[in-house]
């Protein structure tokens, strides 16, 4: 029974990569979108959940959920899928010279301006004052940045080295997801 079912849940597995892949053929920019979206939302959901189950929350807010799936779909799905295709074309090659310029240019200058983005784009999803906006930066932005360099830098050089192309954005979408729930589970308890 446990075999059948095996074989059951990787041939579902395998229909939905090639679904995928055709759907990323099709229309690359709605599918990365469209992905991107699904596991931001999910992310925070799970990350929610994580809260509750520790004490910290009560219950489910859809609000920030919702934010974090519309980054998704308006901002990480499109920056990301034309910031790899630039990435690519602008340091193309698979020498450890090439791979460690691309490295530098996407931790020095994508994290940068993409910690900038969504500090942004979640306080003017909040309905936040431009004041409100210019303090969270002040306090938010360079200890998200470093974080993001420490985290992040070992996921890109597997991501600009390692994954195909097409499967990048989804690859950091999947690191996304498990950030998420690292910053959640690194959140000290409250009694």
């Amino acid at each position: 029974m446990d075999k059948e079912y095996s074989k059951k849940q990787k041939s579902m597995l395998i229909v939905l990569q090639k679904k995928y892949v055709k759907y990323l053929q099709e229309n690359p920019i709605l599918t990365k979108s469209i992905t991107s979206a699904v596991l931001s939302f999910s992310a925070n959901l799970t990350a929610q959940l994580i809260d509750i189950r520790r004490g910290m929350a009560s219950e489910i807010t859809l609000p920030p959920a919702l934010r974090y799936g519309a980054f998704g779909l308006f901002v990480s799905g499109p920056v990301m899928h034309y910031f790899y295709g630039w990435l690519m074309k602008t340091v193309p090659g698979k020498t450890t010279e090439a791979a460690i310029q691309r490295l530098i240019i996407e931790r020095l200058i994508l994290s940068p301006f993409f910690t900038l983005l969504f500090h942004s784009f979640m306080a003017a999803t909040e309905h936040q004052s431009w004041d409100a906006v210019k303090l969270r930066l002040q306090a938010a932005y360079w200890l998200t940045l470093t974080m993001n360099w420490k985290y992040y830098t070992i996921a890109q050089i597997i991501n600009l080295n390692y994954i195909p192309p097409e499967m990048r954005v989804l690859f950091g979408n999947f690191c996304g997801f498990l950030w998420t729930i690292a910053l959640t589970s690194m959140k000290p308890k409250t009694d």
